[in-house]
């Protein structure tokens, strides 16, 4: 656990939480660390695990910290559960706080795999965890995660209202690069996105600098609805 040059870590393990109270927590500091992967069944305990290591707050820091400090460097962040994809009911075991925790402790991250959305539309990571991750981690470019879109255009409404009202650390920079919301055609919208909605959408999405890209071959009624958002948002950059 003390090798100075560890560049990539595989981990299936629960996490060590352990070790943040024990004598050798000193010799940890992971600062060459730029992949991490974790196939895991205790996926809140390894954020709890990394936070703690990184010597974050239960709130996020209102600005992100320059690399040197545990897993600074860790630009790639992989953590899928051992089952997969969710079979007969949604088994993302995230929420928003979660993201909100990963991101002030990791803010250097440029590529997050939490695992395949599903379609029954039933986890508990919403627009807001984008928001997150788009404002926090400034040079995130590629995501792939469960995103909740029942009540999309409220929590879009919601997010942007607190940013607007100043409160803190909804928002602390501004992005160089797109996000790129991976598979987001997976992502059920038809329910609660009707066609007065979209600008709202579009907007939302554009304003944190989230793109989306639907395969052509993806020709069913969910995915074309994405198509159209992923071309609003196109629009709005020209």
């Amino acid at each position: 656990m003390s090798l100075p040059n560890l560049a990539a870590w595989r981990a299936a393990q629960p996490a060590p939480t352990e070790l943040v109270s024990s004598p050798l927590r000193p010799a940890i500091p992971f600062t060459q660390i730029a992949h991490l992967s974790l196939h895991t069944t205790t996926p809140l305990n390894w954020l709890s695990f990394i936070g703690a290591l990184a010597g974050e707050k239960s709130d996020p820091l209102p600005v992100p910290r320059a690399p040197g400090f545990t897993f600074g460097n860790l630009t790639s962040f992989d953590m899928d559960a051992p089952s997969g994809r969710c079979l007969y009911s949604c088994t993302f075991p995230l929420t928003d706080s979660d993201i909100s925790l990963l991101a002030a402790a990791l803010p250097h991250l440029e590529w997050v795999h939490l695992g395949p959305p599903c379609f029954f539309n039933t986890c508990q990571t919403t627009f807001r965890s984008l928001h997150t991750l788009s404002t926090r981690c400034l040079r995130l470019q590629h995501l792939y995660m469960h995103i909740n879109t029942a009540t999309l255009v409220q929590d879009i409404g919601s997010v942007f209202e607190e940013e607007t009202r100043g409160t803190p650390g909804s928002c602390v920079g501004k992005r160089s690069c797109p996000l790129s919301l991976w598979c987001a055609h997976c992502i059920p919208l038809e329910a609660s996105v009707g066609v007065g909605d979209l600008e709202v959408v579009v907007k939302g999405f554009f304003a944190i600098s989230v793109t989306i890209d639907v395969p052509v071959t993806f020709s069913d009624s969910n995915s074309r609805l994405w198509a159209k958002i992923s071309g609003g948002i196109k629009a709005l950059h020209v």
